[in-house]
């Protein structure tokens, strides 16, 4: 298990008291029908992780999120870090075969991230 940083233990605090908001936010002019909650733009800013939007934003025209979308309605995402190297894998539901997985380098701050993608907005799980 990854040790937190004081920073990422108050950040990971903060980003629990989001609640389901209306507001949405473009963070991309390479994907401009994406948006992001206030939530998820608030953890993007903090951990520098926009990265991580432009990666889901990426796959959205891949066939097989498509017929995730299509299924399900919504992806889960969930980005999994140990030391400085990360897992990024996309699931219809939580419990389900990842549709998608990569490998990457990464200086997240948490051991484990989870955010859900619903048509062509991004949120995180308290804002589901």
């Amino acid at each position: 298990m990854m040790k937190l940083s004081s920073e990422a233990k108050q950040l990971r605090k903060e980003l629990r008291g989001f609640p389901r908001t209306v507001q949405r936010h473009r963070w991309s002019s390479r994907f401009p029908d994406m948006f992001c909650t206030d939530g998820v733009k608030y953890l993007a800013e903090k951990a520098k992780a926009y990265w991580l939007l432009e990666m889901i934003a990426s796959y959205r025209s891949d066939p097989a999120i498509k017929a995730l979308e299509q299924t399900t309605g919504s992806q889960v995402w969930i980005l999994s870090v140990e030391g400085n190297k990360a897992k990024l894998d996309c699931l219809g539901d939580s419990g389900w075969a990842p549709t998608i997985h990569q490998e990457i380098p990464s200086d997240f701050p948490f051991g484990e991230i989870m955010l859900y993608c619903q048509k062509n907005i991004i949120l995180l799980p308290s804002e589901h």
